[in-house]
């Protein structure tokens, strides 16, 4: 069966849900970007899931093994239409970076089974948990690479007119051996230049100013945030402001002002 049919049977199976644009976004996917998809009868080529490694507010990771190689398959939580075109947005904005990068996430497969899609697998998990780890030895000097990688993903990104938005440590992983850095999770990525950005998105304790106010904001939103995750790793906590308690909101303003 060609992508053509396929594609038509997966819209069948939609019909009902007269409130998503699954379609649209499917269409994009496949057929106008021609992304690999999965959606074999073959029980050979089947995704083999190997167990559950995180989970976001609209979609589930898991670990899984495809045509022997391991991936990171991320899929929407539930069948709702929300959870799915969360995640098949997420997916377009992967797309629209033409070009790879060691440290931006690549999207391989979209699993015409789930709407998720396939992507990276990065074994040293979080720098979030690496740097919460009280196990966890490392340098200046990996601290150094890894705020270099990061400005650098962030340049290439910007570069190709996308801002990322929630740049934060649950949102960087790591591999080969903790050494190499890559910025992960476009939910909230935008195209610069659409619109006024003025949408309060983000994470509080990594949002700039601007942003927080809901004011005029550029991509000089992501590397306020950029700021603040080269400080958490220098101070080797998660907390920027040295105050657990604190209201990231109201530190925020005492900055502004």
């Amino acid at each position: 069966m060609d992508i053509a049919s396929q594609y038509s049977d997966i819209l069948r199976t939609l019909k009902k849900d007269k409130y998503n644009d699954t379609r649209d976004k499917l269409h994009k996917l496949l057929l106008e970007r021609k992304i690999p998809y999965l959606l074999s009868p073959d029980k050979t080529d089947e995704m083999e899931i190997i167990k559950p490694i995180g989970e976001g507010a609209f979609g589930i990771v898991q670990l899984v093994r495809y045509r022997n190689r391991i991936y990171a398959h991320k899929r929407p939580r539930s069948n709702l239409s929300k959870s799915r075109n969360s995640l098949l947005d997420e997916a377009i904005k992967l797309t629209d970076i033409v070009e790879t990068h060691p440290n931006i996430q690549r999207l391989y497969f979209i699993n015409l089974k789930t709407f998720g899609f396939l992507m990276d697998y990065c074994c040293g998990g979080s720098l979030e948990t690496y740097i919460v780890d009280s196990n966890s030895t490392y340098t200046l000097t990996d601290a150094l690479n890894w705020s270099y990688q990061l400005a650098d993903a962030l340049s290439f990104l910007h570069s190709k007119q996308i801002m990322h938005r929630d740049v934060k440590m649950q949102n960087i992983l790591l591999k080969d051996n903790y050494q190499t850095l890559v910025l992960t999770d476009y939910g909230t990525a935008t195209q610069l230049g659409r619109s006024l950005l003025t949408n309060q998105v983000g994470t509080p304790i990594i949002m700039a100013p601007e942003v927080c106010t809901s004011t005029k904001y550029t991509e000089k939103c992501d590397i306020y945030s950029w700021a603040i995750v080269f400080n958490q790793l220098l101070a080797k906590q998660y907390d920027p402001y040295g105050e657990p308690n604190l209201n990231p909101f109201g530190m925020i303003f005492k900055v502004r002002n």
